[in-house]
């Protein structure tokens, strides 16, 4: 397994993913945990792949400077919603020029991406927890139909599995994945 596993050590991300990780039953917290733990892992994540361009504009007796976002690059999520909409509510008010786009990949006949020249852009696959291989159709759909470059593609979740990632490891060993945490199946003994 030669992935590319980034864990974000960040102390309220790590805080806030215990309870989704225990599964707390407290519906309120879970569902704020959800939303703040979706903004700063989005956060801590895209701030390495945005690009500011400075734009001076100078005026008689001063200049001034503006940051703003390069007009060229291109970012999208390609999260199933239903799973996780608190995760993503803020997201656009930070970064305007995301595209979230719901996606279902339990079976490799759900899979539908309607985007034009998605291969050029940086895609984020959202899931909370990575637990089994599902998200490896979808992969393959991007991959083969879709032509995207494993080095645009990023996997983002609260935690993952690591049989899930020991598969992935031996499909597309090449994968960038973040996650703030790694979980070790009780049924199997880990080396």
């Amino acid at each position: 397994m030669q992935l590319n596993i980034y864990t974000i050590s960040h102390p309220i991300l790590k805080v806030l993913s215990n309870s989704i990780i225990n599964e707390n039953k407290n519906e309120y917290m879970y569902i704020n945990h959800y939303r703040y733990i979706g903004f700063l892992l989005l956060y801590e994540i895209l701030r390495k792949y945005i690009n500011l361009q400075t734009v001076y504009i100078k005026s008689l007796y001063l200049t001034k400077t503006f940051d703003i976002l390069q007009q060229n690059n291109n970012y999208t999520i390609l999260t199933n919603t239903s799973k996780t909409y608190p995760m993503i509510t803020d997201i656009q008010s930070i970064m305007p020029k995301i595209n979230i786009i719901h996606i279902n990949y339990d079976t490799e006949e759900n899979i539908k991406i309607s985007i034009d020249k998605i291969s050029n852009q940086h895609i984020f696959i959202l899931e909370p927890i990575l637990k089994d291989t599902t998200i490896i159709k979808l992969i393959r759909h991007l991959d083969k139909i879709q032509h995207v470059s494993l080095k645009r593609l990023h996997i983002l979740c609260i935690a993952s599995y690591n049989t899930a990632l020991k598969s992935l490891g031996e499909t597309y060993p090449k994968l960038k994945i973040y996650t703030t945490k790694i979980v070790y199946n009780k049924n199997k003994k880990n080396k």
